[in-house]
């Protein structure tokens, strides 16, 4: 087998030949014949065994047209120091040698280009935001956002897992479910989501409040209806928004998108909520050509 694997693994293939003809080498011209192993030394467990190395000499890699030659390190001269200082001297002469400036000039046009290549490719060509996280609205004129609600009087548990729960159950259930059917769904999602009794009991409310209110009833009727719609709108200046859409319908020739919050009326989210819509309901109408308009349903 190949050595363990390491930096090098990538080129055994143009190095090694084939396992079966690694005991195959030819006479290399130009080159002594020496030899009949390419390893110095083996480990005790080794003693005594046939010899199995690739043998010296001209070898065809088990890949490429080249050809490699093997050599019997104990052959070779190696650490030899003769005339290493007169080669490395003169080495040193050709490099120190005076150019009139020229090879400076090469490596501070190297350094720039380096420098700008750099800078060039660490400088990102898209932005990417999404739609609840943008800090400010969409461009042109600004979208009106509609309040509606859909809530019980009984106050339900808040908190991200409860939204996720409600959102969920929203997705999952038919648009003209039963109460059983709407109920077999949040309790499905409850446990995946591990929700508790009480948030399960609540978003089963929740959720057929939704179904039964007016914006539900116009998706119905709508000829084209989305859950869950994912939108991606490239903006200038190499910006991208990307969101997903709770509920997008078409009426009477322009897009209603809806969102719904199980908070809308905590802290200052509401104008968070807002921007969001705002640039849900911008990128439809840019994409499809259609007017739109939105809709912060509160569930």
């Amino acid at each position: 087998p190949f050595p363990a694997d390491s930096w090098l693994s990538p080129l055994y293939k143009a190095i090694y030949p084939a396992r079966v003809n690694w005991r195959a080498s030819q006479r290399a011209v130009g080159c002594p014949e020496f030899g009949v192993s390419s390893v110095v030394s083996r480990p005790l467990e080794y003693d005594q065994q046939e010899e199995f190395s690739v043998r010296p000499g001209l070898v065809q890699p088990e890949a490429g047209r080249h050809e490699v030659v093997w050599w019997d390190p104990s052959k070779l001269k190696l650490g030899a120091e003769e005339n290493q200082g007169s080669w490395q001297n003169q080495t040193l002469k050709e490099i120190l040698q005076e150019d009139g400036g020229k090879s400076l000039a090469e490596y501070r046009a190297w350094r720039d280009e380096r420098e700008g290549v750099l800078r060039e490719g660490s400088r990102p060509q898209i932005d990417v935001f999404l739609a609840s996280q943008a800090e400010e609205g969409p461009p042109g004129v600004e979208i009106a956002v509609e309040d509606a609600s859909a809530t019980t009087a009984i106050r339900k548990p808040m908190g991200k897992r409860f939204g996720s729960l409600v959102h969920a159950a929203l997705r999952d259930v038919g648009l003209d479910s039963t109460p059983e059917a709407a109920k077999r769904i949040v309790e499905l999602n409850a446990r995946v989501l591990g929700a508790t009794e009480e948030e399960a009991g609540a978003a089963e409310e929740a959720v057929a409040a939704a179904l039964a209110h007016p914006i539900f009833a116009r998706a119905r009727a709508s000829a084209r209806c989305h859950r869950e719609y994912p939108v991606t709108l490239r903006l200038e200046g190499g910006r991208v928004l990307e969101g997903v859409v709770d509920l997008a319908f078409v009426e009477n020739g322009a897009w209603v998108v809806v969102d719904f919050k199980t908070d809308a009326d905590s802290g200052g989210r509401r104008e968070q909520y807002q921007r969001q819509l705002q640039w849900y309901a911008h990128a439809l109408a840019s994409l499809t050509g259609m007017p739109a308009r939105a809709v912060l349903l509160r569930v």
